[in-house]
């Protein structure tokens, strides 16, 4: 038996190994490893397969070779050594968990797939490169490289070094941020507004809806403690302080004293400055984290959109706190017992001075008392605008607003019936800019009211005062109706204009209180075409206003505008025959008396400086027959002539039926030149025998279908020292269609422009410098000269020329020829040539009427005489010349005259398409030439290429009759566009445009 295995190992180690293996292995090991190796190996393992579970503890030395297969499970604990040699292949899959210490040094390469979890503590070196995602915590020094996104939060202290490349964004706060109540709420007394330098400034306001006996902020700012107390305090902001920050954080403490509380333990470290506390003072703790570099990001008036608050109080619409409910889509206010009130708090943008507030009033029951409160304030609306004017029992309402006052504020009212009222009211900055917002409050005793369509707009600058039209109708006019001209506190100098209507107008009436003896005044005129009617001067009455009403009488205008108008008995306008004496409008103005305004005009005469440009073009046809308007004159005292040139487009069939109107006269230029020639120009003369003055029009055609007419209007018609209307224009231009003319005849005046000539100064004066009447004709000239009895001539029979270069210099910048001629034919031309430049001048047995230039010279014929101007330097060096080529008739110079000119060629003689750059001696102010530093156009054809031409450009131009539309045209026609704010170069891009 000893040679044979026992069955079951034996209880201990045998004391020596046995002489040979186990015929097959045991059933377990042994209870402990032997005490020795055997003798020698085995000659082969005991075992054919592995172990069903691995031994208790490592071997003793590695096995000679690996298993024929992995193990069913991981060894307890690692082995003392490496295996002699690497496994055949690794895993097939990692393992269900990470070791649980780490390995003693790195495997030779990276696991197939991440760990399920992270290692259970910091490996003992770095990785070799950087992790995938930020850490979770800070690392105690600086990685080699930043990683791929920020840390979950910053670290406790800066570290050692800084990064080798910067983080990929900086550290965001929540700036301003905000005050934090013992409760972790945000919503409290505070709203924080700023926050840096150590400092920060917030907001204390009352949060409960109604008002509380007294609030008080306590903190310490940079300077010391403070406790900040208010009484009756409304819902709402109340103040602004500053709280200085300590340790990190900026504390603030507010107590509130209200009879609904009641405390009777006290307040536990009552602030010494704040009013002693009372059984009824509740605390309210706050705490704000302070940041050192947070930037105020606040909306100031430029920025914010206009109007700030329009609220139409939908039934879905919860816009009022306090008492108040949303009925029929109105806010509804009733009386109630504890006197709790509607109210809102707006915000106001920075840099805002004046707010306006408008809102519809309804009186829903008899004999209310209302009351509004403005900020800190309440007024009472019957106290402020008189008794009578806001009561439902009321059986008339005024026909203009009712006016008043809430300290700095200025309110009126319109009533349109005995219920239904506008009101709307101008707050100062004074009201509001303490804690930059707006407590707007309703109260009413006595029954209920209703209030609709609030809205709060905003004025970045306090507008100066202007004509207000009072009326409920909604509508707004594209031009002024009433203009201040002069004003004091008894009465106001205005002008009347008819902006009512691109149409004449059968009648329009003015009435207003005569200074004299405050008696009602209406005057009125007939066939009113747009533009200035009249001015006048009316009493004010004892709240800073005069009152005026404009009456339209006109069966096309006033159709549908009114139901019932009342015209008073001192109007004794009628209408004329087969109109309906019911189709009249009523327009109610409030005029302030007193302005505060700088008069914008310019006080002194610019020769040739351009200061006025039309804003948009204007379309005269069938259903448009006339337009006007009225412009200052600048320096009108200094004025000797102003030149107001009307550009037009189109129409060629029609362009003889427009007249040209200047204050109330009109004026036909029928001679249109039929040339296209740009050098050409035409004139015409109107003799105004009211004025014993003469209106020079200079008509001329830059091409095939527009031309430019210049009147040259005397210093009469617009300077008047007794009239309150000194230095204004009346202009304006009426089409007159004929029979034969449809809707295709009108034309499109494509701008107005005016420029001033000013009264020659001391050191300058138009006079003759050498003449025929002081020198013998003949003397001095050169050339074909021939005397005809006592003329020069007969010139033009033949081809030939004479000259003249007189012996003294004219002083001046300019010098004019005055040449007189007489026909020995029914017509003649010759030109005059001055240093190279010709002009060719036309005459005929009828007036001669025609012009030319040529570089600086200019020239024209009036009637039997033939001027021409240019610069004195080339004409005292060289003197002029008179050719003429012998087959375009003959002619004779009676007379001649040099006359040394202190200005400019005037007027369309200039040949305006250099008017506006090469004839202007100095930019008009704030009228900007060229495009930045080189001096371009406004707008390149580089830049908007279209098909007119190398240097014609897209550009888009918006007009109120016919919206935005796409022009080609030249570049130097862009400069325009610097006048117009809604233009701009390029095609149009959506709305109604359309290529022209």
């Amino acid at each position: 038996y000893c040679d044979a295995p026992t069955a079951s190992p034996s209880a201990s180690p045998t004391a020596s190994p046995t002489s040979g293996p186990s015929s097959s292995p045991t059933a377990s090991p042994t209870a402990s490893p032997t005490s020795g190796p055997s003798a020698s190996p085995m000659a082969s393992p005991m075992t054919t397969n592995p172990t069903a579970s691995p031994t208790a503890s490592p071997t003793a030395s590695p096995t000679s070779g690996p298993s024929a297969s992995p193990t069913a499970s991981p060894t307890a604990s690692p082995t003392s050594g490496p295996s002699a040699s690497p496994t055949a292949s690794p895993t097939a899959s990692p393992t269900s968990g990470p070791t649980s210490s780490p390995t003693a040094s790195p495997t030779s390469g990276p696991s197939a797939s991440p760990t399920a979890s992270p290692t259970a503590s910091p490996t003992s070196g770095p990785s070799a490169s950087p992790t995938a995602s930020p850490t979770a915590s800070p690392t105690t020094a600086p990685t080699a490289s930043p990683s791929a996104s920020p840390t979950a939060s910053p670290t406790a202290s800066p570290t050692a070094n800084p990064s080798v490349s910067p983080t990929s964004s900086p550290i965001q706060y929540d700036c301003p941020g905000d005050a934090i109540s013992d409760d972790g709420a945000t919503d409290g007394h505070i709203t924080v507004i700023s926050n840096k330098g150590g400092l920060v400034k917030y907001i204390s306001s009352n949060i409960k809806d109604y008002e509380l006996c007294r609030i008080q902020t306590s903190s310490t700012d940079d300077t010391a403690e403070y406790c900040e107390d208010e009484s009756a305090v409304a819902p709402g902001p109340y103040g602004v302080f500053t709280a200085l920050c300590v340790d990190g954080y900026a504390y603030i403490r507010v107590f509130e004293d209200d009879i609904n509380f009641s405390n009777e333990d006290g307040v536990e470290n009552y602030p010494t400055m704040c009013k002693a506390s009372t059984g009824f003072t509740t605390e309210y703790k706050y705490k704000v984290q302070c940041h050192y570099d947070c930037v105020d990001e606040e909306t100031t008036c430029d920025e914010a959109n206009n109007p700030l608050y329009a609220i139409t109080f939908d039934e879905t619409e919860d816009s009022f706190s306090g008492s108040g409910s949303l009925e029929n889509n109105k806010f509804k206010i009733c009386e109630i017992e504890d006197e709790s009130f509607a109210y809102k708090n707006f915000e106001i943008p920075t840099g805002t001075k004046q707010v306006v507030l408008e809102f519809d009033l309804f009186e829903v029951d008899e004999s209310l008392d209302v009351d509004i409160r403005l900020g800190d304030t309440w007024y009472d609306l019957a106290g402020a605008f008189g008794d009578g004017v806001f009561y439902r029992s009321q059986t008339d309402f005024p026909d203009h607003a009712t006016v008043g006052y809430f300290n700095e504020a200025e309110g009126w009212i319109v009533s349109s019936s005995d219920t239904d009222n506008h009101v709307t009211i101008t707050i100062p900055e004074t009201v509001y800019n303490t804690t930059g917002f707006l407590l707007f409050g309703l109260q009413v005793t006595g029954g209920c009211m209703e209030i609709d369509d609030l809205m709060l707009s905003m004025n970045c600058e306090v507008p100066c005062p202007a004509p207000v039209l009072d009326t409920l109708s909604g509508e707004e006019f594209d031009r002024p109706t009433i203009e201040i001209l002069e004003g004091n506190t008894e009465t106001v100098t205005f002008a009347a204009i008819q902006g009512m209507s691109d149409l004449t107008l059968c009648t329009v009436a003015v009435s207003f209180k005569q200074p004299s003896d405050g008696s009602l005044y209406c005057p009125f005129q007939n066939s009113v075409a747009p533009g200035e009617i009249d001015q006048y001067e009316a009493l004010c009455e004892s709240d800073g206003y005069a009152r005026v009403s404009m009456f339209v009488w006109d069966s096309c205008y006033s159709v549908d505008k009114s139901t019932a108008v009342t015209v008073p008995g001192e109007c004794s306008f009628s209408p004329p025959s087969g109109y309906d004496d019911t189709q009249i409008s009523r327009y109610n103005y409030r005029i302030p008396c007193e302005t505060s305004c700088p008069d914008t005009t310019a006080d002194t005469c610019e020769d040739d400086i351009k200061f006025y440009t039309s804003s948009d073009e204007t379309i005269l046809d069938v259903s448009l027959t006339e337009f006007g308007n009225t412009i200052p004159i600048p320096g009108a005292q200094q004025t000797e002539f102003v030149y107001l040139q009307f550009t037009t487009r189109g129409h060629d069939a029609c362009r003889d039926q427009f007249l040209y109107r200047v204050g109330s006269y009109y004026f036909n230029p029928e001679s249109i030149p039929s040339l296209s020639d740009p050098s050409l120009f035409e004139i015409d003369y109107y003799y105004i025998d009211d004025f014993d003055v003469t209106v020079e029009a200079i008509t001329k055609s830059p091409d095939a279908t527009s031309n430019t007419v210049t009147l040259k209007v005397p210093n009469v018609l617009f300077s008047d020292d007794d009239s309150p209307a000194d230095g204004r224009l009346v202009f304006g231009m009426k089409f007159v269609p004929s029979e034969q003319c449809d809707s295709s005849c009108g034309v499109t005046v494509t701008s107005v422009e005016a420029w001033s000539t000013c009264t020659a100064g001391a050191g300058c004066s138009n006079e003759v410098v050498q003449s025929s009447e002081t020198t013998d004709l003949l003397e001095g000239w050169e050339g074909d000269i021939t005397k005809y009895e006592d003329y020069i001539g007969r010139l033009g029979m033949s081809e030939g020329s004479i000259s003249l270069n007189i012996d003294d210099d004219v002083d001046t910048e300019f010098v004019e020829i005055e040449l007189g001629v007489e026909l020995d034919s029914t017509a003649a031309s010759f030109e005059v040539e001055i240093d190279g430049s010709e002009v060719t001048l036309e005459l005929s047995s009828a007036d001669s009427t025609r012009g030319s230039k040529s570089g600086d010279v200019v020239g024209w014929v009036e009637g039997g005489t033939v001027f021409v101007r240019a610069p004195a330097g080339p004409f005292n060096t060289n003197g002029f010349s008179i050719k003429f080529d012998g087959t375009s008739g003959g002619f004779y110079v009676t007379s001649y005259k040099i006359r040394s000119v202190c200005s400019t060629p005037q007027g369309a003689r200039k040949l305006d398409d250099e008017n506006d750059s090469s004839a202007m001696e100095t930019p008009p102010s704030g009228e900007p030439q060229g495009d930045g530093d080189d001096y371009s156009f406004y707008c390149l054809s580089k830049d908007f290429p279209c098909e007119g031409g190398d240097d014609f450009v897209y550009v888009c131009h918006y007009s109120s009759r016919s919206g935005y539309q796409t022009f080609c045209i030249p570049e130097a026609d862009s400069e325009v566009l610097r006048f117009y704010s809604r233009d701009y170069c390029g095609p149009c891009i959506g709305g109604s445009a359309f290529t022209k």
